[in-house]
């Protein structure tokens, strides 16, 4: 306890001179030797007294309050409002619009194109464009001796053709085109007739709600 008393005092001491403000310590030490100190209040009866004055510290000044700048404006933009053409003519719109032209317009396609389904004598199945198909079909040569002869003959037959439905006709056609493919690749006794049915479809669903 006598030591804290110490370094209170110490540091009472040093505080600064300027103040003209001042506080009374009192020092009181008991009969049995215990110190204690006390703030402008005497010691009491029965007790050592010592009595010190001592300034009483200024408050450092508070650090002065500088003002927040001035937040920036924010830039103002301009939207461009859109100008409004002067009238024209009487019974003229100011900016008449152009009429659209034909060919920019987009063009349904058009429906499935008819078809036909022939089948010969023979129940050979084939497609056709018309309604009335005519072909050149073999006929069997015979030699003089009455044996099988080495000229090739034909005569022109007429098929029975029956129109596709018109809910099926894609797909007929999609089928007419892949085994003329087909033929033109892997048959190359039809290769040029099934070349030239291939061009046909192509150009016939072209255009249509049939084309690839």
């Amino acid at each position: 306890m006598r030591r804290s008393a110490r370094v209170l005092l110490a540091a009472l001491a040093l505080a600064p001179l300027a103040s003209t403000a001042q506080t009374v310590i009192y020092r009181c030490v008991a009969a049995d030797g215990a110190v204690t100190l006390q703030n402008d209040a005497k010691c009491p009866k029965g007790t050592k007294q010592q009595k010190r004055v001592l300034p009483v510290p200024t408050p450092a000044p508070a650090p002065p309050i500088t003002a927040a700048a001035p937040a920036r404006p924010m830039p103002v933009v301009e939207i461009p409002q859109a100008t409004t053409a002067s009238p024209g003519p009487a019974g003229t719109p100011a900016s008449a619009r152009p009429e659209p032209d034909a060919t920019t317009l987009a063009t349904p396609p058009r429906p499935a194109p008819p078809l036909y389904v022939c089948l010969t004598s023979s129940a050979e199945r084939y497609y056709s464009a018309s309604a009335e198909s005519s072909r050149c079909a073999p006929v069997a040569t015979r030699g003089l001796d009455g044996g099988p002869g080495a000229a090739e003959a034909c005569e022109m037959v007429q098929d029975r053709c029956e129109p596709v439905p018109e809910a099926e006709r894609c797909t007929a056609w999609a089928d007419w085109r892949r085994t003329s493919e087909q033929a033109s690749i892997f048959d190359p006794e039809r290769a040029d007739a099934a070349r030239a049915d291939l061009a046909r479809v192509d150009a016939a669903v072209a255009g249509s709600v049939c084309a690839r």
